[in-house]
């Protein structure tokens, strides 16, 4: 689950809307720990280590529910080892009859053997390559400002769908209040600068119910010739029944007016995340794009395992 820590002097709008992703979290997380449990064919077994600060783990949320209809089962020192489940449930697997019988006291030959070591994998974490592109790079405003408005921007884009048209000026407003206390007069003009791309007809899937925002991927793979770890957030996430979408933001002052103009940085940056996503969507192609928030442009990147071709598509 996601980490939120809620500062005291956060606007009200902010603290709700940490609360509401807080809960999204939590229903999230109860809806894996259903699919966890309900996929024992015979028996299932919850075991955990007891600890402080689980009063809202996963085994604390199995304990809760089951326990007044389990059945207490104590050791020879009367202490208690187990609950189980129905109370009168007794154990039904019989294992497999055609199993090949075992000397007890015959060992397999790899018991003397040590294991093998580990595959040594490196980290990748494809945001990293955009650290060297200057976003303010003939802007008006400098780097630092620069940099703070992109983030808040993102920021925008990543919550707003998920409220009303009519809310989202109110709590956008509140948001850049946390986000960017010092520059109150850019405000208003990244509102409606978000508004311009949620509200682009081009844009209504990338913002649609089939996409999310900042979406958590990580990647055991092998990845150039090499076995890799890839952890990352994405910015924009659309699945269809025919293509993958991935989309990152980029708040540079001044775009460039042509696909063979972006930054190597940016499309390794992409093709990292599209690698890591490869075994999730095998049979559909997954593209890339960078939106640019500057101008409401983007540039798509077709899949190159499916179509050689590469198209720009320009929104104005």
């Amino acid at each position: 689950m996601g980490k939120w820590f809620i500062k005291k002097n956060q606007a009200a709008a902010v603290q709700e809307l940490v609360e509401f992703e807080k809960e999204k979290d939590q229903a999230e997380y109860r809806r894996k720990l259903y699919v966890a449990l309900t996929r024992a064919e015979d028996e299932l077994y919850v075991t955990g280590v007891e600890k402080r600060g689980q009063e809202k783990s996963w085994y604390q949320m199995v304990y809760d529910g089951l326990a007044p209809h389990c059945r207490e089962i104590k050791g020879d020192d009367e202490k208690t080892i187990a609950w189980r489940h129905p109370v009168d449930g007794e154990h039904q697997y019989k294992g497999r009859t055609d199993a090949p019988s075992v000397r007890d006291d015959v060992l397999p030959d790899w018991i003397a053997n040590a294991a093998p070591e580990p595959p040594t994998r490196r980290i990748v974490e494809p945001s990293k390559h955009d650290e060297t592109h200057g976003q303010a790079s003939g802007g008006a405003l400098d780097r630092e400002t620069a940099r703070l408005r992109g983030t808040a921007l993102h920021a925008l884009l990543q919550f707003m769908p998920r409220f009303d048209r009519a809310e989202r000026d109110k709590l956008a407003a509140q948001a850049l209040l946390t986000l960017m206390p010092n520059h109150a007069q850019l405000h208003q003009e990244m509102i409606a600068q978000a508004h311009s791309i949620l509200d682009h007809q081009d844009f209504a899937d990338l913002f649609g119910p089939n996409s999310r925002g900042e979406v958590a991927v990580a990647a055991d793979i092998d990845f150039e010739d090499k076995p890799s770890r890839i952890t990352g957030r994405i910015d924009r996430l659309l699945v269809k029944d025919d293509e993958v979408l991935i989309v990152d933001f980029k708040s540079d002052a001044n775009p460039p007016t042509d696909i063979e103009q972006i930054p190597r940085n940016y499309r390794t940056q992409l093709m990292r995340y599209r690698a890591a996503l490869r075994n999730q969507f095998p049979n559909r192609p997954i593209n890339c794009a960078i939106l640019w928030t500057e101008n409401a442009q983007i540039f798509k990147i077709i899949d190159s395992d499916f179509q050689s071709d590469t198209k720009l598509f320009t929104s104005s």
